[in-house]
């Protein structure tokens, strides 16, 4: 495949590097997970089942793609974060490690 010396480099997720290359056109753009939506379809799906209701094997709690042309979205911006650095929090023994974006 022939690519005419062009690389176009997208990403997933969020955090401030990958901000910062967007916003300079390092990286076209980045597919990012919905939060909001996980958290609230978590809920609504955990109420319905509390209720005996029938639930779907799979919930699509959906994505945004983001680009330097809707970064700034309040709509996009709300489920994007800037985390410094990228190292690990330790992990305990007998312990998970934490969850957490800002590794």
């Amino acid at each position: 495949m022939k690519m005419n010396g062009k690389l176009v480099i997208v990403g997933f997720d969020s955090g401030e590097k990958q901000l910062d290359a967007i916003r300079s056109g390092d990286e076209a753009g980045a597919v990012t997970q919905n939060p909001i939506g996980i958290g609230y379809d978590t809920v609504q799906a955990a109420a319905e089942a509390l209720q005996g209701k029938n639930l779907p094997k799979r919930i699509d709690t959906g994505f945004y793609w983001y680009d330097k042309s809707n970064i700034d979205d309040p709509k996009i911006a709300a489920v994007l974060y800037k985390c410094k650095g990228n190292s690990r929090p330790p992990v305990a023994a007998n312990r998970p490690p934490q969850l957490s974006p800002c590794w």
